[in-house]
């Protein structure tokens, strides 16, 4: 969210951030959202292309929506990046997401990544394990 976000960037108190945030979505849904963000505790995506281990403990079954955002942001940050080390991580990272049972959330967040492929980028041997994923989305 732009307001939470802009307070974050400009230093202003976690009230003022709420207060921002109530006037944006309502009383009710910033309660949810301020309890969502602050239990998120998922690492940076450029820690994890760096560090595909690191994205292990975000692949816990009951906690579906730290995997999805996981994924969504290796998948933006691949993208950004346009670097071949993080596009053979990703599939790393994706490999271990489907082993964990979240191959149609590998699906939906990496179904642009084989067009995005680098020059002299190879593909690494846990590529196997997500292709069926992708090749149904």
């Amino acid at each position: 969210m732009a307001a939470a976000a802009a307070c974050d960037a400009s230093g202003e108190s976690d009230d003022v951030r709420e207060l921002l945030i109530i006037g944006c979505i309502g009383v009710a849904a910033s309660t949810e959202f301020v309890t969502f963000a602050e239990n998120l505790d998922i690492p940076a995506a450029d820690d994890v292309l760096a560090d595909p281990a690191l994205s292990q403990p975000c692949f816990d079954r009951g906690k579906p929506d730290r995997a999805m955002v996981l994924l969504l942001e290796v998948a933006q940050a691949v993208a950004r990046s346009g670097a071949a080390p993080d596009w053979q991580n990703a599939w790393i990272i994706g490999s271990m997401a489907v082993t964990a049972g979240f191959g149609d959330l590998v699906a939906w967040a990496f179904r642009g990544l084989p067009s995005m492929r680098p020059d002299g980028a190879t593909l690494p041997a846990e590529f196997q394990t997500v292709v069926e994923f992708l090749q149904v989305a």
